[in-house]
């Protein structure tokens, strides 16, 4: 069951960044984010909140990281039962 929930855990993950990195994408594309903060705010709040960036894809601050993990990790869990269950 380990292998399973780490290999649900990196899908759900790498899955989880991508959305991450769409809304992102969508926002800016807008102009603006969910709030209705001009996006010149938002650029000035990542400035001061550093993300890893590589090639115009970036990971989340490290609190929102976390957060994700926990919630993937969970679901990682709750799935790599299932599949032992059913199996």
């Amino acid at each position: 069951m380990r292998r399973a929930t780490l290999l649900i855990f990196i899908v759900f993950m790498v899955e989880a960044v991508i959305h991450y990195n769409l809304g992102k994408k969508s926002i800016r594309n807008k102009k603006m984010n969910l709030e209705g903060i001009p996006s010149d705010v938002l650029e000035q709040f990542e400035i001061n909140n550093p993300q890893l960036v590589i090639n115009n894809f970036s990971l989340p601050p490290e609190k929102d990281l976390i957060k994700m993990a926990g919630i993937v990790l969970l679901f990682s869990v709750i799935s790599g039962s299932l599949i032992k269950v059913f199996k």
